[in-house]
């Protein structure tokens, strides 16, 4: 478990270095054209995507079970299993969701009122705001 929790740590630091490089360049080249092709995050799979894609904004994280790796989302739009998310805020990262639960019973697809179950590669805080990558 503490080298699980070491590799957060050290993928977490990683991140923000890459944001505040990000930021480094357009506050030095005062372009933020090149900049923004040049960020980027980690999905769950540690491959690197551009930051580029379309995003809409699905919901929130309430709560993060860290034993089990889940994260409780309150959603504001739909979300179906096989779509990618991005969660944002203490963390970066993108994922596809495998699977999800609302009140313990695996579900297809949720909509907009739904407090689902999604399990993460990592951890998350409440606030972390989720998004559809379209």
């Amino acid at each position: 478990m503490r080298n699980s929790a070491n590799l957060d740590d050290i993928m977490s630091d990683i991140a923000e270095r890459e944001e505040l490089e990000a930021r480094r360049n357009i506050s030095e080249n005062g372009d933020d054209d090149d900049a923004v092709a040049d960020e980027s995050v980690f999905s769950s799979s540690d491959d690197v995507v551009s930051s580029q894609s379309q995003m809409k904004k699905v919901g929130d994280v309430e709560r993060f079970f860290k034993k089990i790796g889940v994260a409780a989302v309150s959603l504001t739009a739909s979300i179906s299993v096989g779509d990618t998310i991005e969660i944002r805020g203490s963390s970066v990262f993108r994922t596809t969701v495998e699977s999800m639960q609302i009140e313990h019973e695996d579900v297809e697809s949720a909509l907009p009122g739904d407090s689902i179950g999604i399990k993460l590669a990592y951890e998350v805080k409440a606030g972390d705001e989720v998004y559809l990558v379209e």
